[in-house]
C-alpha cells in the first residue's frame, strides 16, 4: 500500500459527494458539486492507492478574499471550523 501523497487536482465529483457524506457534512447534487469544484482558486487532494482519500480548496473572488474551504479525510473531519 502506497503512503498518503498531497497532490495537487481536483478530486472528481463524485469524490467530492463521497468526502462529504463521509464528514457528515450537507451532500450537493453532483451539478452543485461540480460547479464548486470548477470555480475553486486552488485544489487538492490527498491519495492513497490512486484513490482520492482526502481533498481540499482554495475559494474567493480571487483578488483580496481568499479562504480555505473545510478539509475531509476519508471518514472523519480534520477540521470543523
Amino acid at each position: 500500500m502506497d503512503e498518503p501523497m498531497l497532490v495537487v487536482r481536483a478530486s472528481a465529483t463524485q469524490d467530492f459527494i463521497a468526502l462529504h457524506r463521509s464528514a457528515e457534512w450537507h451532500v450537493p447534487d453532483p451539478d452543485a458539486a461540480a460547479i464548486a469544484i470548477e470555480d475553486s482558486l486552488f485544489t487538492v487532494c490527498v491519495e492513497k492507492d490512486r484513490h482520492c482519500i482526502g481533498a481540499g480548496r482554495v475559494v474567493g473572488e480571487g483578488s483580496l478574499v481568499f479562504l480555505v474551504q473545510k478539509k475531509a479525510y476519508q471518514t472523519f473531519i480534520l477540521d470543523r471550523n
